[in-house]
């Protein structure tokens, strides 16, 4: 809860073989955001996001309010 997961290089993404449904925001080189699936169901797939660089997949509903052309700054993880 409150975490996410960066996948990089990725530009489409599934939830083959998943229970629970996910958010996921599709990023460019500058963390601009090209495509959110909120909430994406479980045995879905996206489609193909031309441009996209990167993907921030979350739990269901972490990508409220979050819409195409935001940007995104990302603190490093780690203490």
């Amino acid at each position: 809860s409150g975490g996410g997961l960066f996948i990089e290089p990725c530009s489409s993404v599934h939830t083959m073989f998943m229970r629970f449904a996910i958010d996921v925001i599709f990023l460019d080189p500058a963390d601009s955001v090209l495509a959110v699936y909120a909430p994406l169901p479980p045995w879905r797939a996206t489609a193909w996001v031309r441009g996209a660089k990167r993907v921030l997949e979350l739990d269901a509903g972490g990508a409220q309010g979050t819409q195409v052309g935001d940007r995104l700054e990302c603190e490093a993880c780690g203490s």
